[in-house]
């Protein structure tokens, strides 16, 4: 919670393995409930069984990614956003899976969650806008916050849907 009030109000901070952990679970449990509470047809049903027995045991499934950002702007204190469904096809045309984008922004605090049901990672070079506005957790590694570059509600338009970087 200390930490989450700190990266509110855009203190720097060093947030650890566990914390980017703790943080990385929050996004991903928060993107699987909004999934499974949409319509058993529904296209945003993406996920496999396997995928949500690694987030039941605390872990991100492999290739899925997560990002983080700093917001600056105004809006509504919780905001979900499906992305565009997107089918991953082989060379032959035939179905491989589903990709989507997930952006949950929580007052100044911005997660970004690459999800997908593909037997290989999708690729996403831009997510919330690239490098400089994002840091992708978790990792064994400290990270610093805030990112170099703060989001603002022009750029989030232009992000939430496997849009460009920002300029």
């Amino acid at each position: 919670m200390p930490g989450l009030i700190a990266m509110s109000s855009g203190d720097p901070l060093v947030i650890g393995p566990d914390g980017q952990q703790v943080l990385a679970n929050w996004f991903v449990k928060s993107v699987v409930v909004r999934e499974l509470v949409t319509p058993l047809g529904s296209p945003y049903r993406i996920s496999t069984a396997e995928q949500r027995q690694f987030i039941a045991s605390g872990r991100v499934p492999p290739g899925w990614r997560v990002v983080i950002g700093a917001y600056e702007g105004d809006g509504p204190n919780l905001e979900h956003h499906f992305g565009t469904v997107k089918q991953h096809l082989d060379q032959n045309g035939s179905a491989l899976g589903k990709i989507a984008l997930h952006t949950i922004r929580f007052e100044c605090l911005v997660g970004q969650v690459l999800i997908h049901s593909t037997p290989d990672l999708p690729e996403a070079d831009h997510l919330l806008g690239g490098p400089s506005f994002a840091l992708g957790i978790p990792s064994d590694q400290p990270v610093t916050w805030p990112p170099q570059r703060t989001l603002n509600a022009e750029w989030m338009k232009s992000v939430k849907d496997f849009g460009p970087a920002p300029s």
